[in-house]
């Protein structure tokens, strides 16, 4: 088929099985449009691979950027997307994210009001605390998108962190939807 896992569903938790059924759910709701895209492999940059895909009748687009190593210095994070209606109007999002603050190891403590221990008690219970990275949500025009792509939140480096800053993690993955809005 055209999607799959592997893994073993019986050692799932409850909440793994909810992002799983929210994945295929999302899959079912986009294949129709997706799987006889036109696909565009984009320029890899550094450590980051990107590529589209757009929908025959350019009313939708799949933007994808992969992190192969995550590279403080650099924040190029731009997902080019080719191809779309240059006099419509399209509405651009991505997912939000909740980010246990155990991801972000001794860097915990340049966010945190007091020092957290590496085995203390706070740091044991870290993955109930969340830091919550908010989504893309825009209207552009498709004539930017094509000349411009589509630019992530800034990158966390240290110091920061808020709803707007995107934590980057090696080997991760970022998707950004992209619909044509209906009547434009």
């Amino acid at each position: 088929g055209q999607l799959g896992y592997e893994l073993n569903i019986s050692e799932l938790t409850k909440k793994e099985r909810k992002e799983i059924k929210e994945q295929i759910s999302l899959y079912k709701k986009m294949r129709v449009n997706f799987l006889e895209a036109d696909f565009y492999r984009h320029d890899d940059k550094y450590n980051q691979v990107t590529f589209s895909l757009v929908s025959k009748d350019k009313k939708h687009a799949l933007g994808f950027m992969m992190n192969k190593e995550n590279r403080q210095v650099l924040d190029d994070s731009n997902i080019k997307i080719s191809n779309l209606d240059d006099d419509k109007l399209y509405h651009i999002s991505s997912r939000d994210y909740n980010h246990s603050i155990a991801k972000f190891g001794g860097l915990v403590n340049m966010i945190s009001p007091i020092h957290l221990k590496e085995n203390g008690l706070v740091r044991k219970i870290a993955n109930v605390i969340k830091m919550k990275e908010k989504g893309l949500d825009l209207i552009t025009s498709g004539s930017i998108i094509n000349q411009t792509g589509i630019n992530l939140n800034y990158r966390f480096i240290g110091t920061g962190f808020n709803d707007q800053t995107r934590l980057s993690l090696d080997q991760e993955a970022r998707v950004v939807f992209v619909d044509q809005i209906e009547g434009e």
